[in-house]
């Protein structure tokens, strides 16, 4: 599907993911998920990730308006995603485009990807937020800091006391030595259950570097389906570039939680992914500029 935007012709995805055995069903008019890089900096050095900045970017919040004001008009703007780097870093910043996109465009759903730092700033924030989507890679806390070198990532008692549980996500990565087979991947949805966060995501590594090639464990290895209490939901498939799983899982406190597992097959992703660098509307990541 092509669209016309900022006097450039722009190539979208023309089909939806394959959803269970059904052939993928077209996608009738133009949407885009829109990824917003507020600063390139981290205080965190996760060996899985293959962003090691300290240094932050310049943000043009005119720009950005500019974008999603434009956009707005030729396409269904479906998620807007604040990455980094870490965003939480700049909440203030954060707080603005939040409130811009709401009084803009109030359908378009907002997550926040984070490690946590600065959480409880995000409460007088939550009206504008619909998701949190928290990195917590290990349900101990100690062993959790030790992923992210970061001591400052929330612990399990900052996570119980806060209060808008139903917009928090926690986002798993799948790694050998810490969550990386059916015992502690259950281990972990039971004590995410016990905090109050009943959405879960387990993500396979990307890979980027050798620690992630060591590390690397494929969702469908772990035979989520013939796990006790766990029910399948969806399964979906992107061609040659990622497949996912959606479930739900029966905990011992009879929380029922939502499990998704993604597996990217390939780093080109794009798809009908645009990206604000701070600076310029990319398409992917490291796509053509495109305003």
């Amino acid at each position: 599907m092509q669209v016309k935007i900022f006097d450039k012709t722009i190539t979208l995805r023309d089909y939806y993911c394959q959803l269970d055995n059904y052939l993928p069903s077209p996608i009738e008019y133009p949407y885009i998920n829109m990824y917003v890089l507020l600063t390139n900096k981290c205080n965190a050095k996760c060996k899985f990730c293959c962003n090691q900045n300290t240094k932050d970017i310049p943000f043009h919040m005119e720009k950005f308006q500019y974008v999603i004001q434009e956009l707005s008009k030729h396409l269904n703007i479906r998620k807007v995603s604040f990455t980094g780097g870490e965003p939480t870093l700049h909440t203030e910043t954060l707080g603005k485009c939040l409130h811009f996109i709401k009084e803009t465009n109030p359908d378009i759903f907002t997550v926040i990807n984070t490690n946590g730092t600065n959480i409880q700033e995000f409460i007088p924030l939550h009206n504008n937020i619909n998701s949190i989507a928290l990195s917590r890679h290990h349900y101990l806390d100690d062993v959790n800091q030790k992923i992210f070198n970061n001591p400052f990532v929330p612990t399990t008692e900052i996570l119980k006391r806060f209060p808008h549980k139903e917009i928090l996500h926690f986002s798993c990565n799948l790694m050998k030595s810490y969550i990386g087979n059916k015992e502690e991947v259950v281990h972990y949805l039971e004590e995410a259950s016990k905090i109050g966060c009943t959405d879960i995501g387990f993500v396979s590594l990307m890979n980027v570097n050798d620690f992630c090639k060591d590390e690397f464990v494929d969702f469908k290895n772990l035979n989520f389906e013939q796990f006790e209490d766990v029910f399948v939901t969806k399964n979906w498939n992107n061609e040659n570039k990622c497949r996912c799983r959606n479930y739900v899982y029966v905990a011992k406190n009879a929380e029922v939680v939502r499990v998704y597992a993604r597996y990217y097959i390939s780093s080109d992703y794009n798809g009908s992914n645009f990206v604000f660098d701070g600076e310029n509307l990319r398409l992917g990541f490291n796509g053509e500029i495109i305003v």
